[in-house]
């Protein structure tokens, strides 16, 4: 079954992120799910290649290119382990883009596969575009776990990344006349 447009856009988006950073993207599709959006990515100045028992070649191909050209390799199979990978070497060098949703968000977001699990934790937060987008704006490369969520409160707050500022505002928040039950201001920031 093909993506809906908007996730063969994100797809799409993602790869084209993936080639700025990266020569070579590695895309496994061990369930041959995503090869339509595959086949119907057109980007520029990239070669797309088809990976189906043809490793040597591809890295012959791959090799002999010019340093700047670049390179999209779909496999229609289960990444391989390590000791039977004839692509390590250029996985290693290069970026293993993944087409699962909580993938998608954290690419989207320019985090790395580490913080997949926090995407999968925080699905709300990922499927608003402005929100990633602001994320992505306040990400530094060092940040860990605490502080990428730290990050996304503070996007949901519409406050500064800051402990003391969040929980300041928080408190304001649970005092607000305007809010007399007392519902938990930071759910609401989610809708």
């Amino acid at each position: 079954m093909p993506a809906s447009p908007a996730t063969t856009t994100r797809i799409h988006d993602s790869l084209d992120g993936a080639l700025a950073r990266k020569r070579v993207v590695l895309w496994y599709d061990p369930s041959g799910e995503w090869a339509e959006d595959f086949d119907n990515y057109q980007p520029k100045a990239v070669e797309k290649l088809r990976v189906e028992g043809n490793e040597f070649s591809v890295k012959v191909a791959i090799s002999r290119a010019a340093l700047d050209q670049r390179f999209l390799l779909y496999l229609p199979i289960a990444k391989p382990p390590e000791p039977d990978n004839w692509l390590l070497d250029l996985l290693l060098a290069g970026h293993e883009f993944k087409a699962d949703r909580a993938s998608l968000d954290i690419q989207e977001a320019g985090l790395t596969l580490e913080f997949k699990e926090l995407a999968q934790q925080h699905k709300a937060f990922f499927l608003s575009s402005v929100r990633t987008s602001k994320l992505k704006d306040l990400l530094r490369p060092n940040d860990d776990h605490a502080a990428v969520r730290l990050k996304m409160l503070a996007v949901l707050a519409k406050q500064q990344p800051d402990i003391d500022k969040l929980l300041l505002h928080v408190f304001a928040q649970l005092k607000d006349p305007a809010n007399p039950e007392g519902a938990d201001p930071v759910e609401a920031l989610y809708g």
